[in-house]
């Protein structure tokens, strides 16, 4: 009796593990491709079944942009659908686990030099195949996932 009583509840933490585990958001930056669930290439329906109702739905200019929490997505006026992703969320990281926070060095060690780098209000973007990041003072701050 006590024997079953244990496998029944091992059986459900293990459960319960698993649905948890299901549970987690992604959090993956995928330079060219998409930040979470958020890819390029999304139209309005799409973002929204796929992230859920966004906190703010706004005009820029021509363009349309959604935010969810830190993580937003533009689709230019006239297109139809997102062309690019960005996050300010430390959470969200690529692959390779380069994230809002990292240093500069942990960038270019990891993609090499940037295929374009500028400079404007000390605001430093470093352009990658897919991607861009920016930082200040040496700490990214933003990273832009684009095609």
């Amino acid at each position: 009796m006590v024997r079953s009583l244990a496998i029944v509840l091992m059986a459900l933490l293990l459960g319960a593990g698993v649905a948890f585990a299901a549970a987690q958001p992604d959090l993956t930056i995928v330079p060219g491709e998409r930040i979470g669930a958020v890819a390029l290439g999304m139209s309005e329906a799409e973002l929204t079944q796929a992230a859920g109702p966004p906190d703010q739905r706004m005009m820029q200019g021509r363009d349309l942009l959604f935010t969810w929490g830190l993580l937003t997505a533009r689709i230019p006026g006239g297109a139809q659908g997102v062309d690019e992703i960005v996050i300010n969320d430390p959470r969200y990281a690529t692959p390779e686990r380069i994230h809002v926070g990292s240093t500069e060095n942990a960038v270019t060690v990891t993609f090499g030099q940037p295929m374009r780098r500028s400079n404007s209000a000390g605001v430093q973007t470093l352009d990658y195949a897919g991607m861009s990041v920016l930082q200040r003072n040496g700490m990214v701050m933003q990273i832009r996932v684009r095609k």
